[in-house]
């Protein structure tokens, strides 16, 4: 049997097996279809980008570039494989960014770079907090919701941490749920400068008596006859009079005589408001196997149900953005392309056909590939997303080539022979090696695309994209000499009809101009020159980007303020810029607005509502009816609110704005422009300079320096000679304005079913001046208390 005859012939002696094989592979098509995951992006990709982040809070970006940032450079530069290393100190913290050179393996790097930073950390041997790393794709947050409310946000606070929080994180594929905003009650120790004084005692040691208390302790077991009990020590704080009445020292001094024990919501440095009132931010990230589009659902379920519980009347919540919703707007927007293209497709053949039956058949092989495609995708472990669901749409109108042609050479041999059966093995055989051919030949375009890239994500998300295509367009092959030639010989298709007047008036022109291109066969070669080099030229001229805006709907309005502004002064601003969009409201068409802000920096993000969704047909049709002048929208759309905004910013002096565009800011239309050096005072002032004279650029509509200004700064310097005098040593004086400025964390107050953090630091009224830091007292080696002043 010639192999061009396979299939045909397998097709016809072999029906029922045919048939079997059609059904089951369409039925698990079906099945698939259902089952598999929705997401708005594939995932499974290992990005060679990576980060983390290293807090030191109450410090300089100079001393933190010094302390930190260049030791674990030097760390860093040891792991295997980076290309790029970026390290960003601002006040409280450094960022740092590596990037992986291709074919790097990420999972020994990430490990590699877990245990350097353990290195580097005993290294610089300094009291950081937990350093938090950051890998691209690890975590991803799917789902943000605002919260406003009226009452003490403090209580909110805890409210929406027992009620959504933690209900949230309940739900299968959850991975964590961030939350922020607002700060839950904790114990306040406000110790009193004047009382310290007068009892001649420090807050370092009163700091250091308290850290000694609030604990459980397992101490072993005993017997008792025939019975082993647990020994344990139990000093746990139980309520707020207890930690009062701690004894400080052998004399009856207790906490109560130097210090404001009490429970409130600690000092606010920064604030967050939703839609103008106090409020807090939640975000969902899910597991990398999770469903997206499920999870979302859940936690869309979890919050109609929450809502309805009264203790939560005094709370509003805002879906600000879900993934789920996205992906089911893309979702259906392409399924609705892909029904439409379809049917278009059965229009166009059908007009060259003349037969509803042939152009059905033909057309079945669109439903079958797509679902075939479905299979490949859930076998092989991927989810339908946009970028496979792309690759599906281009499979579209590629996958009744084979059958049209199948079909039109069946009909062909129908015209010389009597038998059904003979007709279709013959004329499926006639074409098989050229539609196998044609097909293969375009299979063959992703391949390079898909196995040979030098860049793995350019080949990650090819493949997502190819394999959709190469698959269907193997089923319709399947579909053309397997299936077609069997439901031919079955079915009454090739019927005598009369041949339409415009299909033989486009025949015989086409002819001609053939017949003419062929006589004349230089002209036609430079008229083909001529058309190729007009393509090349308007290719240039369209503008290309690494990603487009998508459907996001938001932008940012990031504000950078003075060192020398107050928090008040930060808040007055941020709540007459909020007033401003909240006058445009309608105009704009705001769904949310939320502010955050300390002193010296914030942003504010504006959520637009989405856009009537209308088919394909409605928007152009609107859209032509705005053009002529007919229709008038009553609101802006995403880019003339941006637009509108950027003309209305006001002018304060020392403050700074620009506009984001939603995700974290980024904007497509944006120039990143870096300058590197081993000095970093020279560096900022080249980066003043550049910055002033790009200013004047007509094509700049904004500029951003990304420097960290630092904070102001009061610094003590120490007098050697008068701390040997005294007997004080530096650590002593370190931890006592340390202590008593920034206060120390104390074990929890468990009380009332909530667990509450406990703190200890002068009261805000000592230390708000100079001359009171100055009275600050310190213990000496001799055990005298020494002020500060002197020292």
């Amino acid at each position: 049997m010639k192999l061009d005859r396979l299939l045909p012939e397998l097709s016809l002696r072999r029906p029922i097996t045919v048939l079997m094989i059609f059904i089951a592979m369409l039925v698990t098509g079906m099945v698939a279809l259902q089952r598999v995951p929705l997401e708005m992006m594939p995932s499974g990709f290992k990005s060679p980008w990576m980060g983390f982040w290293v807090p030191y809070p109450n410090s300089t970006p100079e001393e933190i570039e010094e302390l930190i940032a260049r030791p674990f450079e030097e760390q860093l530069r040891t792991v295997a494989g980076i290309e790029y290393l970026e390290s960003y100190s601002q006040s409280h913290g450094v960022w740092f960014f590596i990037q992986l050179r291709n074919g790097v393996n990420t999972d020994l790097a990430w490990n590699q770079l877990r245990d350097r930073l353990d290195r580097a950390l005993i290294e610089v041997d300094l009291d950081i907090e937990k350093v938090r790393l950051r890998r691209m794709g690890m975590g991803e947050s799917i789902f943000f919701m605002g919260v406003s409310t009226e009452m003490e946000l403090s209580e909110a606070h805890w409210l929406a941490d027992e009620l959504l929080r933690k209900p949230l994180e309940q739900i299968d594929g959850v991975a964590k749920v961030d939350f922020w905003g607002g700060d839950a009650q904790e114990l306040l120790i406000d110790l009193d400068l004047e009382s310290l004084g007068r009892h001649r005692i420090g807050a370092r040691e009163v700091v250091m008596r308290l850290q000694q208390e609030n604990f459980a302790l397992g101490n072993g077991e005993i017997t008792e006859g025939s019975r082993r009990l647990t020994v344990r020590s139990d000093a746990i704080w139980r309520t707020v009079e207890e930690v009062a009445d701690i004894p400080l020292r052998q004399d009856g001094l207790r906490l109560r005589d130097v210090a404001h024990v009490h429970i409130d919501a600690p000092e606010k440095t920064w604030t967050m408001r939703v839609d103008g009132n106090q409020g807090l931010m939640l975000s969902v990230a899910k597991e990398s196997t999770a469903n997206t589009e499920h999870i979302c659902r859940d936690v869309d379920a979890l919050l109609n149900k929450a809502m309805k519980d009264p203790r939560l009347e005094g709370l509003k919540v805002s879906k600000l953005f879900s993934q789920g919703d996205f992906i089911r707007e893309s979702i259906d927007n392409l399924k609705e392309s892909a029904i439409w293209g379809g049917i278009f497709s059965t229009l166009v053949i059908f007009f060259f056909m003349r037969r509803w039956r042939m152009t059905f058949l033909i057309t079945a092989a669109i439903p079958f590939s797509i679902f075939v495609t479905v299979m490949v995708i859930y076998f092989a472990g991927w989810s339908l997303n946009i970028i496979t669901m792309m690759g599906l749409m281009l499979s579209v109108g590629m996958v009744v080539d084979n059958a049209i042609v199948v079909m039109e050479s069946i009909q062909s041999q129908r015209e010389h022979s009597s038998d059904p059966a003979t007709a279709s093995i013959e004329g499926a055989a006639e074409v098989s090696l050229a539609v196998t051919v044609a097909t293969l030949t375009t299979v063959v375009v992703f391949l390079p695309l898909m196995l040979i890239s030098n860049n793995a994500g350019f080949s990650f998300y090819m493949t997502r994209i190819g394999m959709p295509v190469v698959s269907s367009l193997l089923a319709s092959l399947l579909v053309a000499l397997l299936f077609l030639p069997q439901l031919v010989s079955r079915a009454r298709l090739f019927h005598e009809i009369k041949e339409s007047r415009l299909i033989s008036w486009s025949n015989r022109k086409v002819v001609a101009l053939l017949d003419r291109c062929l006589r004349h066969r230089f002209d036609t070669g430079l008229v083909l020159l001529l058309i190729f080099a007009l393509i090349a030229i308007p290719q240039k001229l369209v503008p290309s980007s690494g990603e487009g805006d998508g459907n996001v709907n938001n932008f940012e309005l990031n504000v950078q303020m003075p060192v020398s502004y107050s928090f008040e002064d930060a808040d007055a601003l941020f709540k007459r810029l909020e007033a401003r969009f909240e006058e445009q409201r309608e105009h704009y068409n705001i769904k949310t607005v939320t502010a955050r802000h300390s002193n010296t920096w914030g942003n504010i993000e504006v959520f637009l509502n989405s856009d009537v969704q209308r088919s394909w047909y409605g928007h152009a049709a609107y859209s032509l009816l705005e053009t002529v002048g007919l229709y008038k929208r009553g609101t802006l759309n995403r880019e003339e609110v941006i637009e509108d905004v950027k003309k209305n910013l006001p002018t304060v002096p020392g403050v700074e704005m620009n506009i984001g565009w939603g995700n974290d800011g980024q904007d497509e239309n944006a120039i990143t422009l870096s300058i590197n050096g081993q000095d970093t005072n020279m560096l900022r002032s080249l980066a003043d300079e550049a910055r002033r004279r790009m200013e004047g650029l007509p094509q700049i509509v904004s500029t951003e320096l990304d420097v960290d200004q630092g904070d102001q700064e009061l610094r003590l310097v120490t007098d050697r000679q008068a701390m040997d005098r005294s007997g004080v040593s530096a650590s002593a004086l370190a931890g006592t304005v340390r202590y008593a400025l920034s206060g120390a964390q104390l074990p929890d107050l468990r009380q009332g079913g909530r667990e509450l953090d406990a703190v200890v630091r002068l009261e805000e009224g000592d230390r708000d001046q100079l001359s009171k830091l100055k009275n600050l007292t310190v213990g000496s080696l001799s055990g005298r208390q020494v002020p500060m002043g002197e020292l």
